[in-house]
C-alpha cells in the first residue's frame, strides 16, 4: 500500500502477469489528493495496472450537541491520532470536498481533448457508446456563452474519434473557453438528465493594442508620504512601510499595508513530511520583512521599496509602485533568489482589506480551490461569491482557497465599489475572511468564527499540497518552490465600481 507512482511504474515496467491494484494510495487527509493524475496516467500506459483505492471516503467526525464537529484528543482521549481520522473525500456531513471533483475528472470514462479547431474524444468505457450521452460544444466570452450546440456523434467503447466544429470566429478582444460536455441523456438511479460526466476544455485570449492611460493624476509630495488624486480616488503610500491607502469617494480600502508573503496556513500533509521544521524561517520573513525606501520617480511616478527578509543568508524582496494616470497601479514585485535558502511554500503579496468588501470574482479556476498539483477538475470561468465562503472548511484549518491561472480578480463591497487585481499572464490568488497565521494556530473550524477583516493573496506561484501519503511524502519536486532562484511577477490594481454587474 501507498506505493508511489514512480515505484508502481517501475514494477510494471518488469511485465508482471498478474494485475496490479494498489489497496490504498492517495491519503486524502485535508487539503490533499495533489499528484493523483500520476496515478490514472499509468492506466493509459500499462495494461497490468488496474488503480487503486483512496484512503479514504468520508471524514469521520463527531457532531457536538452545539453544531461543531469534533475529533480525536477533544475527549482528553489519549492515545490519540487527532485529525488524523479526516481524510475523506467527502465531509464528515456528506458533502464533497473539492479533493474530490479533480478525482472525479480523472476518473470520467471519456477522455476529452480540445484543440482550436478539433476536437478528440476516448471513451474509456468497455461496454457503453457515446450515442448514450447527450454532447454540447459551448463557447464562452468573458464567462457568458456565446455559442452553444448539441453535436451528434458517436465513440464506441474503447475507441477515439477526432472531428472539427464550427466554432464562431472570435476576434473580439477578450478571454475566450472552448468547452465541450458530456451530459446524461436521460435520468439515472445515481444522476439526473443533464448531469455532466466528463468535460474537456481549451482556453485562449485575444489581445488587442492598448490605448495609452491618457489625462493626469495630481501628486502630493509629502516628508512621509506620497499621495496621489484624481476625480473620487485617493492613493497613499507611506516612505517606511509602503501602500497604506486607497480611497474611493468616502471609502478607505486599506486597513493594513501591502507586504511580501511566503507562508501558508501548514497542511495536514505539511504537517506530515515536517516541512515546517526547515522551511520556518518564512514565517518570520512574512511578519518581519524591514520595508526599505528606495526613491521615487517623479517622471514615471514610480515609488520603489526594498524589503529585507530576515533570513539566513538574508535576501531582499524589491516591490515597485507606478501610478498611472488613470488612477490604476502597476506593480512589479522581484525576489532574489540566494543559495542555502530552504524552499517556500508561496510567493507573493498579502493585503489586508475592509471587512466591507466581502463579495469577491474572478476569472480563472474555479470555483473551488486549486493548486499546482491539483486542478485538472477546475474549469476556467467568471466566479463569484462571498469571502466567506472561500474558507474550505477541512476538518483542521489550513491552507485553503487558492485560485490558478486568475487573470482577474476583484473583491467588492454590497455597492459593487471595491478593488480590482489583473495581469497580462496569470496569477494565483486566495480571498480570505481570516489570516494565514489565525488559520495556523486554529484547530477547529468553530475557532475561526467571528472575522474582521478580509486577506487579499496574491502569488506568484505556490507549491503543490501533495498526498501520496499524509505522514513523511513530500510534494512532488516538479510542484516545489525553490527560494535559491529569482522571482518576478507583475499585476495592476485599481479602484472599481459595479463589480456586481
Amino acid at each position: 500500500m501507498y506505493a508511489k507512482a514512480k515505484e508502481i511504474e517501475a514494477y510494471l515496467q518488469t511485465h508482471p502477469k498478474k494485475p496490479y491494484v494498489s489497496c490504498e494510495y492517495m491519503h486524502a487527509m485535508g487539503n490533499s489528493l495533489g499528484g493523483m493524475d500520476e496515478y490514472t496516467a499509468l492506466e493509459d500506459q500499462y495494461k497490468q495496472y488496474q488503480g487503486g483505492f483512496i484512503w479514504d471516503y468520508i471524514d469521520q467526525a463527531i457532531a457536538k450537541e452545539d453544531g461543531t464537529l469534533a475529533y480525536g484528543g477533544d475527549f482528553y482521549d489519549r492515545q490519540s491520532d487527532y485529525e488524523f481520522c479526516g481524510n475523506g473525500i467527502l465531509f464528515a456531513n456528506r458533502t464533497a470536498t473539492p479533493k474530490a471533483y479533480e478525482m472525479k475528472y480523472l476518473y470520467q470514462p471519456f477522455d476529452i481533448q480540445v484543440f482550436d479547431d478539433t476536437i478528440r474524444i476516448k471513451n474509456k468505457h468497455m461496454f457503453t457508446s457515446l450515442a448514450s450521452y447527450d454532447v454540447y460544444c459551448i463557447l464562452k466570452k468573458d464567462g457568458e456563452i456565446i455559442q452553444q450546440e448539441k453535436v451528434k456523434i458517436d465513440v464506441k467503447p474503447g475507441k477515439v474519434v477526432e472531428f472539427s466544429f464550427g466554432w464562431m470566429e472570435t476576434s473580439q478582444k477578450g478571454n475566450y473557453t472552448k468547452n465541450v460536455s458530456i451530459c446524461l441523456k436521460e435520468d439515472t438511479i445515481w444522476g439526473k438528465v443533464g448531469y455532466e460526466i466528463a468535460f474537456g476544455q481549451y482556453a485562449y485570449e485575444v489581445k488587442q493594442h492598448m490605448k495609452q492611460h491618457e489625462g493626469k493624476i495630481h501628486v502630493v509630495i509629502g516628508d512621509g508620504n506620497i499621495g496621489f488624486y484624481k476625480e473620487d480616488v485617493q492613493i497613499l503610500f507611506s516612505k517606511t512601510i509602503g501602500l497604506v491607502s486607497l480611497r474611493y469617494k468616502e471609502k478607505e480600502y486599506v486597513h493594513r499595508f501591502m507586504k511580501p508573503l511566503f507562508w501558508r496556513a501548514m497542511t495536514d500533509n505539511d504537517h506530515g513530511n515536517k516541512f515546517g521544521e526547515h522551511s520556518a524561517m518564512w514565517i518570520g520573513a512574512s511578519m518581519y520583512a524591514n520595508c526599505q525606501f528606495i526613491g521615487f520617480d517623479e517622471q514615471q511616478q514610480i515609488i520603489s521599496y526594498e524589503y529585507i527578509l530576515p533570513t539566513v543568508p538574508s535576501t531582499s524582496v524589491f516591490v515597485n509602485f507606478q501610478v498611472c494616470p488613470d488612477a490604476s497601479i502597476k506593480v512589479n514585485y522581484q525576489y532574489k533568489g540566494k543559495q542555502g535558502l530552504p524552499e517556500f511554500p508561496l510567493i507573493g503579496l498579502t493585503l489586508r482589506l475592509d471587512k466591507s468588501l466581502h463579495f469577491m470574482k474572478w476569472y480563472g479556476r474555479g470555483p473551488y480551490e486549486t493548486y499546482s498539483d491539483r486542478y485538472k477538475g477546475a474549469k476556467i470561468d467568471v466566479y463569484q461569491g462571498q469571502v466567506e465562503h472561500q474558507m474550505t472548511p477541512y476538518l483542521m484549518p489550513q491552507e485553503c482557497g487558492n485560485h490558478m491561472d486568475t487573470k482577474w480578480m476583484c473583491v467588492y463591497d454590497v455597492d459593487g465599489d471595491g478593488v480590482m487585481f489583473e495581469t497580462d499572464t496569470s496569477f494565483e490568488c486566495s480571498v480570505l475572511p481570516h489570516s494565514v497565521m489565525e488559520i495556523e494556530q486554529a484547530m477547529h473550524q468553530y475557532e475561526l468564527a467571528d472575522y474582521h477583516y478580509t486577506y487579499v493573496n496574491i502569488l506568484k506561484a505556490q507549491m503543490g499540497v501533495g498526498g501520496d501519503d499524509s505522514w513523511g511524502a513530500p510534494v512532488l519536486d516538479k510542484y516545489h518552490l525553490s527560494a535559491e532562484k529569482d522571482h518576478e511577477f507583475s499585476f495592476t490594481m485599481r479602484i472599481i465600481n459595479n463589480c456586481n454587474d
